[in-house]
């Protein structure tokens, strides 16, 4: 659901025990010094089971199912609780089964709020 955040770094790559040595010390290295570039992730990855994806993605199905006719009728007033709705159904990944029924109806509630809003942008 959420990828984690890295960091890139670059350390040295130590020839001989001396080179190692002198860094320690705090010496600056040579001219000549070999670096790598390494990441460091920040955070943890956040993530679900599939066996509590399908259910929670059944469950927004059901809700857009429900609402579906409200929205279509007055979507302009609706407005927050359909970006709400968007933004978490992207948010949980819900959209990479593009064959599953909730899609498409994802993608005619986003058609009808853009259909409403370019329409009363023109007004």
């Amino acid at each position: 659901m959420e990828y984690p955040e890295y960091e890139e770094f670059e350390e040295q790559v130590f020839r001989d025990l001396e080179e190692y040595q002198a860094a320690k010390k705090g010496e600056d290295p040579e001219e000549d010094a070999e670096y790598v570039i390494r990441y460091r992730r920040l955070n943890e990855p956040e993530v679900m089971c599939h066996r509590c994806w399908v259910p929670q993605r059944e469950k927004a199905t059901n809700f857009l199912q429900k609402k579906m006719e409200a929205w279509r009728a007055d979507p302009l007033t609706n407005m927050p609780k359909i970006r709400k709705f968007l933004t978490d159904w992207e948010y949980m990944g819900f959209n990479e089964e593009e064959d599953h029924h909730g899609v498409q109806l994802v993608q005619e509630i986003k058609k009808v709020a853009k259909d409403a809003v370019i329409g009363s942008e023109e007004e």
